[in-house]
């Protein structure tokens, strides 16, 4: 069943619309399930890629970069202790070399997007179109 309720979404924007009663709520963020569930992301995959890079072969992909996993590690730390963004659904590597926390919230989809090259893209749908697409942060720029 479907309830009209407040959401937060993985860049902490309150949205108001029709979602499944799974979808994280406003009680949620900030709450020890959320610290949890970043902490999960961060040792369970973040980390585990980290020291196993060669499980991703089976899949066919790049795995995610040593700088790739820091900066990500990084993030996730940042949204886990400022509480303002709910852990992502699944993390993926995209192929090349970066990685994207996903988030599934009813009719909305999120992605955060750690490129190679340093840039962390937002990119947000709802009923499957395009709402938003922004850059949160280049990195890459600060590389040596």
């Amino acid at each position: 069943m479907s309830t009209l309720s407040p959401d937060y979404t993985l860049s902490g924007q309150q949205m108001s619309e029709v979602t499944k009663n799974d979808a994280p709520s406003a009680a949620f963020h900030g709450s020890q399930q959320h610290r949890e569930g970043w902490q999960r992301i961060i040792d369970d995959c973040l980390l585990e890629w980290g020291r196993h890079p060669e499980q991703l072969d089976d899949e066919g992909v790049n795995p995610p970069t040593p700088f790739v996993l820091s900066l990500a590690t990084q993030l996730a730390m940042k949204y886990r202790d400022e509480g303002i963004m709910v852990p992502p659904s699944r993390v993926v590597p995209a192929g090349d070399g970066g990685l994207a926390f996903e988030l599934y919230a009813g009719n909305l989809f999120q992605s955060i997007d750690v490129r190679a090259d340093g840039v962390v893209e937002l990119t947000s749908f709802s009923n499957s179109r395009l709402v938003a697409q922004e850059r949160v942060l280049d990195a890459g720029s600060c590389r040596a």
